[in-house]
């Protein structure tokens, strides 16, 4: 991958754990292996935000207010440019995100997995082979999910600070 300065990356080198993220572009690693869990999770979300706009739609007192739109639409675009960086199609290349442009939406996604996962996971408690292929899916999405949660929360508290 060709940086905007012209450097290039090379996998291995600039990945310890394989999940390290820049220091000066808040740039999260997300796997190939586990892109399409975070497609999911946006795509989910992109759902709801539409059917916000639907609902919104819905109430004719809200036709003369396009105010009443600019939350879900915002959602939306958010949720749109992961999806943008990240690519609408299984891909096998691992994308770097930038935290301080998508960390919002990230979570989202994330989160909408967790829950996801996890719902599947006490929905199913008989189905072992089943569940082991969540548990796998979990063991690959925490990690990243907690990443992320982690830099979010460090960076809040030393704007705080």
């Amino acid at each position: 991958m060709t940086m905007d300065d012209g450097s290039e990356r090379a996998g291995d080198e600039q990945a310890d754990d394989e999940q390290m993220d820049d220091e000066e572009t808040r740039e999260v690693l997300i796997r190939h292996g586990i892109a399409e869990l975070v497609r999911d999770g946006l795509r989910s979300q992109i759902s709801n935000f539409a059917r916000q706009v639907a609902d919104t739609d819905g109430l004719t007192a809200n036709h003369g207010h396009p105010e009443r739109y600019q939350v879900p639409l915002k959602h939306l675009d958010a949720l749109r440019a992961v999806m943008d960086d990240i690519g609408w199609d299984a891909s096998e290349e691992d994308v770097y995100i930038d935290l301080g442009r998508h960390e919002w939406a990230l979570i989202q996604a994330l989160q909408d997995q967790v829950a996801v996962l996890a719902d599947v996971l006490h929905e199913n408690p008989e189905e072992s082979e089943f569940i082991a292929g969540i548990a796998g899916q979990f063991q690959e999405l925490l990690p990243l999910s907690l990443l992320v949660l982690l830099r979010s929360r460090s960076n809040e508290l030393m704007a705080a600070a």
